[in-house]
Order: C-alpha cells, then structure tokens, then sequence
C-alpha cells in the first residue's frame, strides 16, 4: 500500500485489513476467496483508502530510503538475545510438520529450559526463547533435537513446503512428502555448502510462497507421452529483505518424476553445488544435461553453460534466464566512469543510486520511460515488459534501467 506504519498502529492497521476483507472480499466462491482477488478487482489505491476510511486517519506514505540492513534470517541455532545471559535456540522442523506427541515435548521442552514460550517462523520452524547459558548444554541433549535440529544440512534448512495435496483440497499435487524425499535424495548426490530457499506450493494460491524463494516450486497438472502426470511449474530468483524482489517462472509443466535432475543442474550451475561422487577427483561437470533435457536451460547465455564464455550485446526476456543473487556482474557508468561490482539480481537504476550515479527517474513502474538510459556496452535482461519503449529506442539500444538487470559485464551512458 506505500504506507508507513508506527510499530504501534500495526495492530490496528492489520484489524482494518481483516475488517474490509471480510466485508468485501470475494468470499461466495471459494475459488477467489483470497485478499488478492479484492485487491485485482479494486486496485491497491481504492484498497487503501477504504482502509484508511475504517482506521479513521490516513495512513503516510513509505520512507523514502529503506532502512533494512539484512539479508534473509532463519534464527536456526543458538543465538545470544541481547539480554545478558540468555538465548533463544531456533530448531529446524522438516516442511514444518509437526505431531502431537512433538507439541506436548516442546511445551515441556519450553518450560524446562526457557520461559514456557515458543515461537514459530515463517520458515515453519520453532524458537524457544530465554534460555539461560547454564540450560544451553542440556537441552541440546533432548532427543526431539535429533530430529528438529539446531544444525541442519544446507539443503533441508532453508525446504519450505506448503500442506499439499494430502490434506488440502486446493492443492494439485503432494508437496511435503515429495520435498522431503527430494532434498533427501539430491542431499546423498551433492555437497552444497550454503542453505539454498526451495519452496514447494500445491496450487497458484501460494501458501508455500514460491515467488520469494531462490528456487520456487508451484504444483501444476502437465501431460507426459500423452497422460496427465502431477508436475511444477518453475521460479528462480526471489530474494527476501535488503533487496527485496519476486522470482520469475522460468518454466512451466516439469512432471515431478522428471524433476530431481532439473534441480540437481540449478544447483550445481547457481549455487555452487559439488557432486559427492567427484569430490575427490575433478571439479564438478558444470554442463546442464539435465535442463537442456527438458527444454530449462536450452535459452540460456552461453556463458551459463560453459564457463569463460561471453554473451554478445542485446537483451534477453526474463522468462529464458535462470539465475540466482550470486551471480556476479559488473556495471560500468560511461560519463562518470564508475565501475561498480553487483549481481545479475540487481536492478540497475537501484545499483545508480545506491553509488549516487544521476539517473532521471520518477517511477518503478517500467511505464513512464524516465529512467531510460543507452546501453554502450553487455547485455541486460527485464523483469517486466519495457513497453515505455518505442521500436526505435530499442533499436537505438535504449533501455530502461527500473526493471533492467545486468547481464555480466554491463555499460550504460550515464
């Protein structure tokens, strides 16, 4: 809504959420029973003014500069609270499935060690806060901790998973048991030294949030020689809080019995991936078979397969670029002659300003045309359609630098 809220108007602000949803919202067919349809229908500026109308102030518009100093945070482990002496011990729930007999230990757990209280995350994992440094030793001795970890494997820490098909009546294929058996199995073939984000969701309607994930994973119906098979349709590149931005479907209908090594290559060719079986002789095979298999991958830069290759200048649509934030890329500013190291996520007018570069713009919105610049030198793909553009501006090399990302080695006029 371009607001901003004081930490004590939250509360309210979320009731008058709720209160105009549940007045207005679609709520007669189930199907468009979310707050995302009332907004499709009425747009985000009559949404805000109806609940400006309940809470009975207006609300101000967002800070100009965004404060947020982090990058995503899980809180998995021990972590020293700034009260001196205690800590809050974040446990790892596999896709966040819990039992009975698991609720009644962590109570008894909370209770034991810490203050009685838990917390849960949206990364479906348990916090138990308060617990003193003398309680720290024993209670990593629990035998729930062997399952709910304070130190899981890279993979497994960061799976997100949405209920699914077995106890969902929206969802269009089972999530939580197939992640599991999936991060497990690609876990046994590959070395991956840092947690990668895999969200599993059953249906459009998102719970398992795949669009903010590093890799995003959206239950489909596709067809394989001929029959209906369960299957997902593809996103890559969410990132959550510094640079906050929404992955991109990349490719849609992957049958779910095709999908082990489609994940396997990504993870291997983004995210640093080793197979366990070549550890010990040659560097990993970067080529991705698996993708090219399935059609993923088969628009890629030539420099994303073969490493030291380079890419000719000209843009490329966000749909048929894979990528991941550690990718790297540099961008050139010709008339101030700045070179400055970011990543291929990165959007090109947010790099300019956060370096002080000048670069007119009056919206984000890749409509208005003000931030268009002339791209001397490398290649930049969109995220968005670059209809501020006329045939001849492009064919003249322009671009807009709102919802251009670099590609590599990346030189604008500005």
């Amino acid at each position: 809504m371009n607001a901003w809220v004081d930490p004590r108007d939250v509360v309210a602000l979320c009731e008058a959420i709720l209160i105009v949803y549940r007045n207005h919202g679609l709520r007669a067919n189930r199907q468009k029973s979310r707050l995302m349809w009332l907004i499709d229908e009425w747009g985000m500026d009559t949404f805000r003014v109806a609940v400006e109308k309940h809470l009975g102030y207006p609300l101000p518009t967002a800070a100009d500069k965004d404060e947020i100093l982090w990058d995503k945070r899980d809180h998995i482990g021990i972590h020293a609270q700034k009260q001196p002496g205690l800590n809050y011990v974040g446990l790892h729930v596999p896709v966040g499935r819990l039992y009975a007999p698991d609720m009644f230990d962590l109570a008894r757990i909370a209770e034991v060690y810490g203050s009685g209280e838990l917390r849960l995350t949206v990364e479906q994992n348990v916090i138990i806060p308060n617990v003193p440094d003398s309680r720290i030793a024993p209670l990593l001795k629990e035998p729930l901790l062997e399952r709910f970890s304070v130190a899981p494997a890279p993979l497994m820490r960061s799976l997100v998973s949405c209920t699914g098909a077995q106890f969902c009546n929206f969802a269009l294929i089972e999530t939580k048991n197939r992640a599991l058996a999936m991060i497990r199995e690609l876990e046994n073939e590959l070395h991956v030294s840092r947690p990668v984000r895999i969200h599993w969701t059953g249906c459009p309607n998102s719970c398992g949030q795949p669009q903010v994930a590093d890799i995003g994973l959206m239950g489909t119906k596709t067809r394989k020689n001929g029959k209906a098979v369960d299957g997902v349709d593809l996103y890559m590149g969410g990132t959550v809080g510094k640079h906050a931005r929404l992955g991109e479907c990349v490719q849609k209908g992957i049958p779910c019995e095709d999908l082990k090594p489609v994940l396997r290559d990504l993870l291997i060719q983004h995210f640093g991936a080793q197979l366990k079986s070549e550890l010990s002789g040659a560097p990993a095979n970067l080529h991705v078979t698996g993708l090219d298999e399935i059609g993923v991958g088969s628009n890629l830069p030539e420099r994303s397969i073969a490493q030291g290759a380079s890419p000719s200048p000209a843009t490329l649509s966000s749909a048929s670029f894979a990528t991941a934030t550690t990718i790297a890329a540099t961008l050139g500013f010709a008339k101030s002659g700045q070179e400055i190291s970011c990543t291929e996520q990165d959007l090109i007018l947010e790099v300019a300003e956060q370096h002080e570069v000048a670069i007119d713009s009056s919206c984000r919105s890749g409509t208005c045309g003000t931030c268009k610049q002339k791209l001397v030198e490398g290649t930049v793909r969109y995220a968005g359609e670059p209809v501020a553009l006329n045939d001849q501006e492009q064919a003249a090399g322009m671009i807009l630098t709102c919802i251009a990302h670099p590609v590599g080695q990346v030189v604008i006029d500005a």
